[in-house]
């Protein structure tokens, strides 16, 4: 959808088949995917018609807000539960319903799922600002560009002062290369990196919490460790 040449440093399938094929292999995979919660009971397959609903709307959340630089913050966290956390949340219900786990078991998989999804995606958007080309496998700062503000420049932009004046001069159009790196500095020096890392913290904080519903076991360690090592990438 952000019509990116290059994802996690490869060819996406648009840019190197065209999006027809893009599209009609997203819909096998999705059909595929259908047809194993299927085999696997009508609670399953409901939960996964759900999800591709909680994407969707996520999705276009974020659409409606496109080069709007007054972008409120609950729609970003609404946007990003949507579209990515929802689908970690579902995945880990699935573990823990297909295993046949009590349900306080599941019900702790599935705000672990949540909670470390609302982490990952927040990371992956201080990554967009931090991170070099070469790291990210695709131009830094691509998501100003396309008119998606994440967090960190929310919080750049709620703080006020000479910095978020000069951001909000540039932003609500599509950027250039120069822009796109005078954008990129601004945001990188002022405190809207910090901020929206302790947002994931706390969201880290919520998945570290829902494992102490979990039995004791190695799983569990990892599981209840995969948080911050997401942040520890940054």
């Amino acid at each position: 959808m952000d019509e990116a040449d290059t994802r996690r440093g490869v060819d996406t399938v648009n840019a190197r088949w065209g999006n027809l094929q893009a599209i009609l292999a997203g819909d096998f995979l999705l059909s595929r995917a259908s047809e194993i919660a299927a085999s696997l009971g009508t609670e399953v397959a409901g939960l996964l018609a759900r999800t591709i609903g909680r994407l969707c709307e996520g999705q276009i959340e974020e659409l409606r807000h496109t080069y709007n630089a007054a972008r409120p913050e609950p729609s970003y966290l609404s946007s990003i539960s949507g579209k990515t956390a929802s689908l970690y949340a579902t995945a880990a219900r699935i573990g823990g319903l297909v295993a046949e786990l009590d349900r306080p078991i599941i019900d702790a998989l599935t705000e672990y799922g949540e909670a470390y999804g609302m982490v990952f995606q927040i990371v992956d958007d201080l990554l967009d600002i931090t991170a070099t080309d070469e790291q990210l496998g695709k131009p830094a700062g691509h998501d100003m560009v396309e008119g998606v503000y994440t967090l960190p420049v929310l919080r750049t932009l709620q703080a006020g002062g000479v910095a978020a004046v000069e951001l909000n001069a540039l932003l609500g159009k599509p950027l250039d290369m120069a822009e796109r790196e005078k954008a990129l500095g601004i945001v990188r020096s002022n405190g809207g990196f910090t901020a929206a890392m302790s947002v994931a913290r706390e969201w880290a904080d919520r998945a570290e919490a829902a494992c102490e519903l979990l039995p004791a076991s190695v799983a569990t360690d990892v599981l209840r460790a995969a948080p911050s090592a997401l942040l520890a990438s940054l």
